[in-house]
């Protein structure tokens, strides 16, 4: 170290030993009785105050640079704990989610491994990084999904640094690497063996929250740019893909603008793809207002033959942003399959709301009667009728728009302050605090995501391009009668 910088960095060593001396009682006597303190002494107490989750290790550096990325990962081996640290999971059990099953980071074990990524490869095609939390899975082995209830085979194995692969032959308990050749899995699935079908917990990903239309620039690329935007939504749940049924026009759905752009920018640089993009859309959700109930019959003539399914259901607002549908009846006679397939119906109409067509959250369906026909009672006429009744009782109680709201948080320097304040008021924005952070200012706010289209150029016009924001999805929140009406009225259900 050159000399100019010794005294500071005995001067910082000295405070790591006395911030560790809190946490770690033989490291401070060792400290306070004069003793020398090795960096061997050190990075075991830095790893037991980790592990304990007493501290945080933090480290500098900078990726684009190549700067400090070893010492980053010397101290994931060094401080992080080791699946043995980590010990046993809690799976469930696939025949019962009820059911939880200890999984140990045994070899000798039965294989079970989360898939928790998934990418496209020029050469090996589709890769699935796999982490594998017991047993050992091996090149040729068959093992099973259970969500799909299907058998994968594993073709081959690669471990991965950045873009370069590495065959091997197994993956053991503790292990990440990434297994080619699987048709049906996808991120979040669980890995097992048929023998021993357990589920790991799953990742939960937001649904999206903003679409733009896209289209190829010419027609022979469509099936192409089609092909390309499926894999990279297949890599990315938090994205999706859907044809409007409206106005046939494809459209990519993703958490914000830049991770559009991404996703646009993907299809360009990896599959050659240039494609046109129309105006970001919002995803709305309706919510029900009150509480009413209706009873819908529904009959019809098939070659002769009548078939007949009557409902009656209730609706209610539901203190939750899910939907949830209860069957009330417990009529044992009632065959199990015209009561699934009226909860089916039922959950058909809450895909389609009744101000805009959006689908609905915050609402809750009662099933309260099925009076069944046994002569000429069918499980299509009562999927029908419970979907007419529902979409019938939600008319009754009246609904609302509710729009995405995201977290924003804004780093601006004081001086702009006032001006970025004012602008978040006039987004519709809720200031919940402001904090200084060295010598910024820390904006916290939510703001409607209609509202933060092209933000990143105003808050750089704002603050003489000093300014950053962070933004993350908060929650869906109903809109008032003026906003809904501009809302229905840009929509064209005006």
């Amino acid at each position: 170290m050159p000399g100019e910088f010794q005294a500071d960095a005995q001067a910082a060593r000295e405070k790591l030993i006395e911030t560790l001396a809190d946490y770690d009682d033989k490291l401070a006597d060792k400290y306070l009785g004069g003793e020398t303190v090795t960096p061997d002494d050190l990075k075991t107490s830095i790893r037991a105050s980790t592990l304990s989750l007493k501290i945080t290790p933090v480290l500098c550096g900078s990726a684009f640079k190549n700067k400090g990325v070893q010492p980053l990962l010397d101290a994931v081996i060094a401080y992080l704990p080791t699946p043995l640290d980590r010990g046993e999971i809690i799976a469930k059990s696939a025949k019962d989610l009820e059911t939880p099953i200890k999984i140990k980071p045994e070899f000798k074990d039965a294989p079970v491994a989360l898939a928790f990524k998934l990418a496209s490869d020029n050469f090996a095609g589709s890769l699935c990084f796999v982490r594998v939390y017991a047993g050992v899975i091996e090149t040729g082995m068959q093992l099973t999904n259970p969500r799909e209830n299907k058998k994968e085979r594993v073709a081959k194995i690669v471990k991965m640094h950045a873009n370069s692969r590495t065959e091997v032959n197994q993956l053991k308990a503790g292990d990440i690497g990434a297994i080619v050749g699987l048709k049906f899995t996808v991120t979040g699935d669980t890995l097992c063996t048929p023998e021993n079908m357990v589920v790991l917990e799953s990742i939960t990903f937001p649904d999206p929250v903003i679409a733009i239309v896209v289209e190829a620039k010419s027609s022979g690329d469509q099936p192409k740019m089609i092909e390309g935007l499926s894999r990279l939504v297949k890599e990315d749940p938090s994205s999706s893909l859907k044809t409007d049924p409206e106005t046939g026009q494809l459209l990519l759905s993703g958490m914000g603008e830049l991770h559009l752009e991404i996703l646009i920018d993907r299809l360009k640089r990896e599959f050659n793809v240039q494609a046109n993009t129309g105006s970001p859309q919002v995803t709305y959700r309706e919510a029900v207002l009150g509480t009413a109930s209706a009873r819908k019959r529904f009959e019809r003539d098939v070659q002769g033959q009548l078939q007949t399914g009557e409902v009656e259901v209730k609706v209610l607002p539901l203190n939750s942003q899910e939907v949830a549908v209860e069957n009330l009846v417990k009529d044992k006679d009632l065959p199990q399959d015209i009561k699934n397939a009226v909860i089916e119906g039922a959950r058909e109409a809450l895909e389609s709301g009744i101000v805009a067509g959006f689908t609905n959250i915050s609402t809750q369906v009662k099933i309260v009667s099925i009076p069944y026909d046994q002569e000429h009672g069918h499980m299509g006429a009562y999927k029908i009728a419970a979907s007419q009744a529902t979409r019938e009782a939600m008319q009754k109680a009246g609904a609302q728009l509710q729009e995405p709201i995201f977290k924003l948080e804004v780093v601006v320097p004081e001086e702009f302050l006032g001006s970025v304040i004012g602008d978040l008021n006039s987004r519709r924005g809720k200031i919940h605090n402001t904090a200084a952070r060295g010598h910024l200012q820390v904006v916290s706010a939510e703001v409607p995501l209609s509202e933060l289209f092209g933000y990143a150029t105003g808050v750089r016009s704002l603050t003489q391009g000093r300014g950053t924001f962070s933004m993350k999805f908060f929650q869906y929140q109903p809109v008032n009668d003026r906003v809904q009406k501009e809302i229905l009225t840009k929509l064209g259900r005006v």
